[in-house]
């Protein structure tokens, strides 16, 4: 009896470390391909790069128009936040 208990939770715990792999394997395989040059994503199937690059993030921050880039779509949030900052420090000191 106590065999058969402890076979079930061996299976059990071999499942969800399958399913845990499964899911985590799709995440994993697109941070990987982050690094990879851009021909080789689709053709190089190993896991690990054969050679690193960051020509990705450069090209994502600088945007593929050169007009559009991070940091135009950011400065306004960055603008929003010293506001709300002033204004909470302000109602803050108020309140003491």
């Amino acid at each position: 009896m106590e065999l058969n208990v402890q076979v079930q939770r061996l299976l059990l715990h071999a499942f969800i470390i399958a399913g845990i792999v499964l899911m985590l394997y799709p995440i994993l395989w697109m941070l990987v391909s982050s690094f990879k040059p851009t021909e080789t994503i689709l053709t190089d199937n190993s896991l690990w790069p054969s050679h690193l690059t960051l020509a990705n993030y450069v090209k994502g921050w600088k945007g593929t128009s050169g007009t559009l880039d991070v940091e135009r779509f950011l400065q306004p949030a960055f603008v929003l936040e010293q506001r709300q900052e002033i204004h909470r420090n302000s109602c803050s000191s108020h309140v003491y």
